[in-house]
């Protein structure tokens, strides 16, 4: 994927997106499964976007007091480690029959990125 210029220093931001995720926690219990996953870096921390998020029992009062650290797996593979996430919810909010939500979008922030 190609990068955009971020402002000031010209310094290259590379966005990274995924498709059928698996968000988890340290312990890689599952907390979100996302249709799409969006990550753009910034200085410090950046942002993240879910598209089609089905959020296990508990786990939206978790992700928006913020958690301190959430795995991206996608392709059965981990792919990103985020420090300090927290997330807002925008769109569709529905609570699931079985537990749990599922959410249309969400919009969040990180402290840190790190890649396996």
């Amino acid at each position: 994927m190609p990068g955009d210029r971020s402002r000031g220093g010209g310094r290259r931001v590379r966005r990274r997106g995924y498709r059928h995720a698996v968000l988890t926690d340290a312990r890689e219990r599952p907390l979100v499964y996302a249709d799409t996953v969006s990550i753009t870096p910034s200085h410090p921390g950046g942002s993240v976007g879910l598209a089609g998020a089905a959020f296990a029992p508990g786990v939206l009062e978790e992700l928006s007091r913020g958690l301190p650290t959430v795995c991206v797996h996608s392709g059965y593979r981990l792919r990103l480690i985020l420090r300090g996430v927290r997330l807002s919810f925008h769109a569709g909010e529905q609570r699931q029959p079985e537990g749990g939500w599922h959410v249309q979008a969400a919009v969040g922030t990180y402290r840190n990125l790190d890649v396996p």
